[in-house]
């Protein structure tokens, strides 16, 4: 299967590409600085990273850049 490089996307929008590509099933993993509180994601974090674990799952990893404009 070819996998979209989504990094760089918003996650609703990288949520889509793979949608549209036949892919459902990863995982989503958040990175932030050491002393941040912990908070719940959403649609404007941004994908970092695209890796794959040892059983071959597809792991995104996303952060939040700061609010997005308005589009």
């Amino acid at each position: 299967m070819n996998i979209p490089d989504v990094a760089g996307f918003r996650l609703d929008e990288a949520e889509d590409i793979l949608k549209e590509h036949g892919v459902c099933d990863y995982d989503i993993l958040v990175t932030k600085p050491p002393k941040a509180p912990e908070a719940e994601y959403n649609g404007n974090y941004r994908v970092i990273r695209l890796q794959y674990d040892k059983k071959g799952l597809l792991k995104l990893l996303i952060c939040n850049t700061g609010t997005c404009p308005s589009e």
